[in-house]
């Protein structure tokens, strides 16, 4: 999670990341809860949620790429998938219970790297925090400059008003200056009598 907020630094509201921080733990807590009480062995326990919670978390990285490749396109349908990951989790804490290895250096291994990830994020956060990183994201007209001169004319009777708002598509300035792409889109609105505003 701390990374996605690194990813996005300032763009997530923390109301939002408070209540995400509360779900994550409380699933992570009842992974943790049951896990302990089926396997009953620290390391088996280690492994088994590090197994349940990657499940977790990249579940729908998992399903967006099945859905790339039409030979995959079968695993998508959650009548297959869910029941698959659900047999999965219990041939896991199946094959941990009956296998007489503890499992010590792989469990281990895997505490290091998360703690060692958790270090760096944290080193990354605390870095964006005091350097205040969300001033650089180029989002548009932050501070409305570009339409702080628009005139409204005075007419009588009130013209009909299309107020286009184009979910998820970057200005016109965005795209040129990081991809080089030439948008046509506001000139073919203002060749229609449209006025666009220029963020």
């Amino acid at each position: 999670m701390l990374h996605g907020i690194n990813q996005h630094f300032g763009l997530i509201p923390q109301r939002d990341i408070a209540i995400l921080l509360a779900y994550y733990l409380s699933v992570s807590l009842v992974v943790i809860v049951v896990a302990k009480r089926l396997l009953r062995h620290t390391y088996k326990t280690v492994l088994y949620v590090y197994f349940v919670l990657i499940v977790f978390f990249f579940f729908g990285v998992f399903k967006d790429l099945t859905r790339q490749f039409d030979w995959l396109a079968f695993i998508t349908s959650y009548k297959i998938l869910l029941p698959a990951i659900a047999l999965s989790f219990i041939a896991a804490a199946w094959f941990l219970k009956r296998s007489p290895g503890t499992f010590r250096r792989i469990s281990l291994l895997l505490t290091i790297i998360a703690a060692v990830n958790l270090l760096v994020e944290t080193g990354i956060f605390t870095y964006n925090v005091f350097t205040k990183s969300s001033a650089s994201y180029d989002l548009g007209d932050a501070e409305h400059s570009l339409i702080s001169d628009v005139e409204v004319a005075g007419n009588s009777r009130r013209p009909h008003l299309f107020w286009i708002v184009p979910d998820e598509y970057s200005s016109s300035e965005v795209l040129r200056k990081n991809f080089e792409f030439q948008n046509t889109l506001d000139a073919d609105l203002r060749s229609k009598g449209f006025f666009v505003a220029d963020s």
